[in-house]
């Protein structure tokens, strides 16, 4: 009997066991379980983990290496604000997404580094980063070391020149970065535009010019991404159950709406009721 009673203590402790919430952003120590407008990323993660509560988890910021080790080791963990890349499907699980951007643009001044006809498809859209670098074979682009921007722009970026290329550390601030650009300290940058909008000085915006990538996603997916335990898998189950409710409500698409350019919102509006039907019967993959 007391045998028995020592294993459903430990069987209890065990179901009872916090998952690890972690972020690799510092902001997030101020920004997550709040009811404050932030950012895209924070408000919509919000929007779940408020329903969960802050005491359903144990929260760190953790360096991008910590990170990857921790979602691979055996314990309940899971990350926030994750891109699911097919490197990372396979080592990792995912919730469906709470999060939806428009892709990467590539930013550079009209006047210093203007776009050639040759640079651009048929649709608007930058023919490839390899061909802009060979036409500006002196300018240089910002890569933050450990960030993936996605399978096209990653595997773009791994071919260019490291004379083209101007490594920062991963997460600079998005503020630092526009600061560089805006000073002339390099040539291009790739932003999203949510945060462009918010970054960018305004008096300046007016002489910076954009382009989508040719080949790259028009649009963007944050997951949470975990690891593989039954903790974790429950979590998940629970977790896409919430976010499955929230596609339909007009609180998950205004706070989408409020962080993106005008020009955005039609795609996005889009996509989201695209999300909502892709997902609202069917379990993530």
């Amino acid at each position: 009997m007391k045998y028995l009673l020592l294993m459903l203590l430990f069987f209890g402790a065990c179901c009872n066991a916090k998952i690890l919430l972690i972020s690799n952003e510092p902001a997030d120590e101020q920004r997550l379980f709040s009811k404050q407008a932030h950012s895209l990323e924070s408000d919509t993660n919000n929007l779940l983990l408020n329903q969960f509560g802050r005491d359903y988890f144990d929260f760190n910021i953790v360096t991008p290496t910590k990170l990857n080790q921790l979602l691979a080791s055996e314990e309940p963990v899971c990350a926030l604000s994750r891109l699911k890349t097919p490197s990372r499907q396979q080592a990792f699980l995912f919730t469906i997404p709470i999060h939806l951007y428009p892709s990467h643009r590539l930013y550079y001044f009209k006047q210093h580094t203007p776009m050639d006809a040759s640079l651009v498809n048929a649709t608007g859209k930058l023919k490839s980063l390899a061909s802009l670098m060979a036409y500006y074979p002196q300018a240089t682009i910002i890569k933050e070391v450990g960030k993936s921007y996605g399978n096209t722009i990653d595997s773009a970026l791994a071919l260019l020149e490291p004379k083209n290329v101007a490594i920062r550390p991963y997460k600079t601030s998005a503020q630092t970065i526009m600061e560089q650009f805006s000073a002339g300290k390099v040539d291009f940058i790739l932003a999203y535009p949510a945060i462009f909008q918010q970054s960018f000085p305004k008096d300046k915006a007016h002489l910076v010019g954009s382009l989508p990538i040719a080949n790259n996603l028009p649009h963007l997916e944050g997951h949470i991404a975990c690891s593989h335990t039954q903790e974790t898998q429950a979590f998940i189950e629970k977790a896409n159950q919430m976010i499955r409710a929230l596609y339909s409500t007009s609180t998950y698409l205004t706070t989408h709406l409020k962080y993106l350019p005008k020009q955005d919102h039609a795609l996005i509006t889009r996509r989201l009721a695209m999300l909502s039907a892709k997902y609202q019967h069917t379990p993530a993959k």
